[in-house]
């Protein structure tokens, strides 16, 4: 029995678990069967859609294979229509060449045509600005022609005496220094005469009825090369106006004022502007009574040569301004301040350019009110000649610049500091003398001078004046003139007479070969001056020589064995 229920549950089982697996086998039969119709739809519809393609493609193909021919038809064509082109194109080329070259020549017509334009509007303009220039030229003109009517100087004379005849200007024959300027016939020609509104004949002299002032004009005809020595010599002039004076073309003024020893006043200076003037000498020289010159500081004289004399004589002059003088052409200076003898200052002389001045002899000669110069800015490279420069500058006590003066070209130092009778020290170390010959007076009156720097190294080879050369400098105690060579001086004359304070005298290299040996030690105190000399002449003259005064007394009074 328990083999049966055994058997039976055995059985119970195994059938439970066959409809278990019948009932698995039927899901998947499902699940492939469902598959299966699933795979089958998909064929099918990959079929479907094979099929849609294949069609395409075919349509597409069918589509390309009518394209290409098209294309190919097209192709044909371009190909006959670019050879046909080509042929055009050529054809064309040639046009387009001609074309080119057709406006080419246009435009180098349009060019040239614009050049022409340019030029005539660069004519146009030329003639535009000319006719401005003539306008301006005709207003120019009509200016001139006025101040033409106006060119004239007005004089005032002084009268003192009734009936006396007096001196208008100067117009005589060989006053002037070119033949062609200013003479007689030129003046005569070319001035009239008024007074108190009349002209009057041409006559250069005037007679006045009664004492007085008496006005005169000189008008102008035309502008004139030379106005030298025009009012030369007026004694009676006191007054000039030169301010509707035309001066363009004057080359010389020179010795305009010279002599008019009462002139008191000048108006108008600045008129002589002429930027062609090239001769001032002696241009106010001997004009006693000047006291201001207004307006000389605007001169034009950057072409002047010659200035010589200029203030020669101006004796009552204290102040001169100079500031903008130019004189870079300027070759003499000559006496221009000398026997300015009020003259207390020259504003502008550090500024003047000198480089081409040979001549500075007297050039402050007899400025007996200067009491200080600074030379510091003159350039004497060229000069030959400082004679008597600084002669009878009796109150100067100060030099500025006097070491930095060239003397390399200097032939004539003689009386260069002739009557300097306040200076205490001179500095000429820097002095070169080697071209010098002569010496004579260069320190000749200067009582207060102690000391001379630089005498030692003064080259005299060549010199052959030296006489008075140290006349009159009684402070004077040391001389080291051991190194002059004097074998060629042939003047000695009063050299160092009354030199009373000389202690030391050296002369070793000194040679007396001249006879002129007149004074050379007048007053030299033999007893209490030390001489060191080789030449046997010398010691001769030294010590043998009576001391006696000299002033009266001629050479042959002189006594010396």
């Amino acid at each position: 029995m328990e083999k049966l229920e055994a058997l039976n549950n055995g059985l119970y089982l195994n059938k439970k678990k066959v409809i278990t697996d019948i009932k698995r086998n039927n899901k998947l039969f499902i699940i492939s069967y469902f598959l299966i119709i699933l795979l089958l739809v998909f064929s099918i519809y990959i079929y479907f859609k094979y099929t849609n393609l294949l069609k395409k493609y075919n349509q597409l193909e069918n589509n390309f294979i009518q394209s290409s021919k098209s294309l190919e038809n097209r192709l044909y064509q371009i190909q006959n229509i670019t050879i046909q082109t080509t042929k055009d194109s050529e054809n064309h080329s040639e046009i387009i060449n001609s074309l080119i070259k057709a406006l080419d020549v246009h435009a180098e017509n349009i060019d040239n045509q614009i050049v022409c334009n340019k030029n005539l509007n660069k004519k146009v303009q030329e003639i535009e600005n000319e006719i401005e220039i003539i306008k301006l030229n005709l207003s120019e003109l009509e200016v001139r022609m006025d101040e033409l009517n106006k060119n004239e100087i007005i004089c005032k004379y002084e009268i003192k005496d009734s009936g006396n005849e007096i001196l208008l200007f100067n117009y005589e024959d060989g006053m002037n220094s070119h033949p062609d300027w200013n003479n007689k016939k030129e003046i005569e020609e070319n001035i009239d005469i008024y007074f108190e509104g009349k002209k009057l004949e041409m006559n250069n002299r005037f007679k006045a009825d009664k004492p007085g002032i008496y006005t005169i004009k000189l008008k102008f005809k035309k502008m004139l090369k030379s106005i030298r020595k025009l009012f030369y010599d007026c004694k009676n002039l006191i007054s000039v106006d030169m301010t509707n004076l035309i001066s363009n073309n004057l080359l010389d003024i020179s010795y305009l004022f010279s002599n008019c020893i009462n002139l008191k006043e000048i108006k108008g200076i600045i008129k002589l502007d002429s930027v062609v003037i090239q001769n001032m000498e002696h241009l106010f020289s001997f004009c006693e009574n000047l006291r201001v010159i207004n307006g000389l500081n605007k001169l034009i004289t950057y072409n002047v040569y010659y200035m010589n004399n200029m203030f020669d004589n101006c004796k009552s002059l204290e102040f001169l301004d100079l500031s903008d003088f130019d004189t870079s052409n300027v070759i003499t200076l000559k006496g221009i301040f000398k026997g300015c003898e009020s003259l207390k200052s020259i504003k502008g002389l550090n500024n003047f350019n000198t480089k081409n001045v040979l001549d500075f002899s007297e050039m402050f000669s007899s400025c007996s009110s200067l009491t200080s110069l600074d030379v510091s800015n003159f350039n004497t490279s060229k000069a030959n000649d400082l004679s008597f420069m600084f002669n009878k500058c009796i109150n100067l006590k100060e030099f500025k610049g006097l070491d930095k003066l060239e003397t390399n070209n200097v032939v004539n130092f003689s009386g260069m500091f002739c009557s300097c009778s306040n200076l205490m020290l001179l500095d000429l170390t820097n002095f070169k003398t080697e071209k010098a010959d002569a010496m004579s007076k260069m320190f000749e009156g200067c009582s207060k001078l102690e000391r001379i720097k630089g005498l030692s190294n003064f080259v005299t080879d060549n010199v052959i004046f030296m006489n008075f050369m140290f006349c009159g400098c009684k402070k004077l105690e040391y001389l080291g003139l051991e190194k002059f060579n004097t074998s060629k001086v042939q003047y000695f004359t009063g050299m160092f007479m009354d030199c009373i304070n000389l202690k030391k005298l050296n002369l070793y290299h000194f040679e007396v070969l001249s006879s002129n040996v007149d004074l050379m030690f007048q007053n030299v105190n033999q007893n209490k001056c030390e001489l060191i000399a080789n030449d046997e002449t010398i010691k001769k003259l030294f010590y043998k020589l009576r001391i006696i005064p000299w002033k009266g007394l001629s050479d042959r009074d002189i006594p010396y064995n």
